[in-house]
């Protein structure tokens, strides 16, 4: 190897030859990143050292591009947190309004997907109301909830504002007499013998009580949205109507 020494201003510089260095390796071609190394992915038909290969190697709020690098933004609503969705076309996560009743609003809300905010209803249920009622107006139905004591054992009947209705019976005692009649001499005090239902029959120890009722918006069960959230679309008999614990609304102050 010969060896030349120029001066530059008076300080000598010492150039050497070249000739034997190792050259830098060639890029591996390829046709999908499985053909690559690790740390590597597939891109322009070469392998390539990259950073990431998707959005799940980087950090929340990044997202893996095209050239295998995170950067800061995102590539769809899992780069960013919860609440949030993803501006695709600015690769920005942004604060999201309401997309579901139950999910995202508060009780005794509906979601609004329109302007995606959550919205109290003006459902008219809770409310008390005479339970030997058939309905509460608006298509709902009045519905025994607070127990209140025994019924008349003459007529069954109760006073004002509430109604006498089955508290609990026992399914294990039937109470038929050898002619198929009602016996309440085989029921506890308190109990009587009685069908439970007009479409079953049978007859089975049973005690009877007062109640007072609540009304219960009615509901069309195969709506997107039937009721606030705490509700439930259920059928009451008469009609389908948004049931809910209404003590528990009232406790929470949601009505």
């Amino acid at each position: 190897m010969r060896h030349r020494l120029l001066s530059n201003f008076g300080v000598p510089v010492l150039f050497l030859g070249l000739a034997g260095c190792t050259p830098l390796p060639e890029a591996k071609p390829c046709a999908s990143a499985g053909e690559c190394e690790a740390g590597q992915d597939c891109i322009d038909a070469v392998c390539v050292d990259v950073e990431c290969k998707s959005s799940a190697d980087c950090g929340i709020q990044q997202y893996c591009t095209s050239a295998g690098a995170c950067a800061s933004g995102c590539d769809g609503d899992n780069d960013c947190f919860a609440g949030q969705t993803c501006d695709i076309e600015r690769h920005t996560c942004e604060a999201y309004g309401c997309r579901d009743t139950q999910l995202d609003c508060n009780y005794n809300e509906f979601c609004d997907k329109t302007t995606g905010e959550c919205v109290r209803s003006d459902m008219d249920s809770c409310g008390s109301c005479n339970p030997e009622s058939a309905s509460c107006g608006g298509g709902g139905a009045c519905l025994p909830s607070e127990e209140q004591g025994s019924c008349n054992t003459f007529d069954f009947s109760c006073p004002s504002g509430q109604g006498c209705f089955i508290a609990e019976y026992d399914e294990r005692r039937s109470c038929e007499d050898w002619l198929g009649l009602p016996d309440d001499s085989v029921c506890a005090a308190g109990w009587v013998c009685g069908a439970v239902s007009a479409t079953d029959p049978s007859l089975y120890c049973l005690r009877p009580a007062c109640f007072t009722g609540e009304c219960y918006a009615g509901c069309e069960a195969d709506a997107e949205d039937p009721c606030p959230r705490g509700f439930q679309c259920v059928d009451a008999g008469t009609s389908d109507v948004c049931f809910a614990d209404c003590a528990f609304l009232r406790d929470g102050g949601y009505l």
